[in-house]
């Protein structure tokens, strides 16, 4: 399974955070988190790649919308892209 982020913040501290999240108890859950909980998956956390950079949050978030349309198992919510029809 793969899942699709982004953040303008360094990359090892939004994996911490993610990982962070899996061991807080906690209602506000992220995707990871679930994905996790429910499944019981370990994530390869020394395996994540940046695949594109992009200083605009919303050339991010396009370049996000389009990355997770190109994968075929992901964890990411099909709310991550609603807004993808807008620019199209």
């Amino acid at each position: 399974m793969t899942y699709i982020g982004q953040t303008k913040r360094k990359l090892k501290t939004r994996i911490n955070e993610h990982k962070n999240q899996i061991n807080r108890k906690t209602n506000n859950l992220t995707v990871i988190t679930e994905h996790k909980l429910n499944n019981g998956h370990e994530f390869k956390w020394d395996d994540i790649r940046i695949i594109d950079r992009e200083k605009y949050l919303d050339k991010r978030s396009i370049s996000k919308m389009l990355h997770i349309k190109l994968q075929k198992n992901i964890i990411n919510l099909q709310t991550d892209t609603e807004f993808l029809h807008h620019i199209m």
